[in-house]
């Protein structure tokens, strides 16, 4: 979940909002059927589109006390649209590992990025207002590429991950753990959540976790394959997502490493859910739109 950088941390509808796309078939998941294109690209969204509805989204929080955070997913981070989005991830990546953690990142310009970002990943973010990231995760199909494999098979039995079409692989998952200004929306939200769920103390964490898994499910996943600290593991057992190893534990950069795999079921998601949540904003293509 967090490639060992794991150190960080909406109630009413949102207006005009699109229900997640049909997932396309399984044989797609590793881009390897030459008469279908990558899920990626199936799914690709509009983010032109997006961002004309966080503009509705934002007027809505000022009126209304109460959506605060959407879950927006990026499938092609080559379109121009995506811009403004994915430099304000990179940007708080940059915080986060860089400034906050001081890992040994590749940091240009106030934004981390790593060679796992050219290979055509899909990216959910958490979105606060109506363009302050708060919150991110890179995805990618471990059957095309794999940090756990090319980086980190130290923490592998045997140094090997047995990839499956249903596979998906998670890194840089970081949150912010800057507080937003006080609303009563969000007021309200973070208290309900925290009766809900006194153990699991971060809602922005529980949002973003609960997306990974809307996303997974919408798109036919089976199993998600991570590296991350004991700490970690042990904040997912509690918020009701045990990890099974694959590996022993590893010191790496004085850090107590694992890599683990987690199920992705309706069962883990009803019992990540935060109240209130609602599905990640898909965006349609434009010619699914107009159709």
């Amino acid at each position: 979940m967090t490639d060992l950088s794991w150190k960080a941390e909406q109630n009413g509808p949102l207006p005009g909002r699109i229900a997640p796309v049909t997932s396309s078939k399984t044989d797609s998941l590793s881009g390897t059927s030459p008469d279908s294109r990558p899920m990626r690209q199936k799914l690709s969204r509009s983010t032109d589109l997006y961002l004309d509805r966080l503009a509705s989204f934002h007027s809505h929080e000022r009126t209304n006390e109460g959506t605060v955070m959407q879950l927006v997913v990026i499938e092609d981070a080559r379109q121009p649209q995506s811009a403004s989005l994915m430099q304000a991830m990179l940007q708080l990546r940059s915080k986060v590992f860089a400034d906050r953690l001081h890992w040994d990142v590749e940091n240009v310009d106030g934004q981390e990025r790593d060679q796992f970002d050219d290979q055509a990943p899909v990216y959910i973010l958490l979105v606060e207002g109506s363009h302050q990231v708060v919150g991110s995760v890179r995805l990618h199909p471990a059957a095309r590429c794999s940090m756990l494999r090319q980086v980190f098979p130290m923490l592998l039995e045997g140094g090997k991950l047995h990839v499956h079409p249903r596979m998906i692989e998670s890194s840089r998952f970081c949150i912010d753990k800057h507080q937003p200004s006080p609303s009563p929306g969000y007021k309200r939200l973070k208290r309900t959540a925290a009766i809900a769920q006194p153990s699991f103390s971060s809602l922005r964490t529980r949002m973003l976790l609960a997306g990974i898994i809307d996303w997974c499910l919408s798109n036919e996943y089976l199993e998600l394959v991570t590296a991350t600290d004991v700490r970690f593991e042990r904040i997912l057992r509690m918020a009701g997502w045990p990890m099974k190893r694959l590996g022993p534990v590893t010191v790496i950069s004085e850090t107590e490493s694992v890599a683990g795999s987690l199920e992705i079921s309706k069962a883990v998601f009803e019992r990540l859910r935060p109240e209130g949540y609602r599905p990640f904003l898909a965006l349609t293509t434009q010619q699914r739109a107009s159709s």
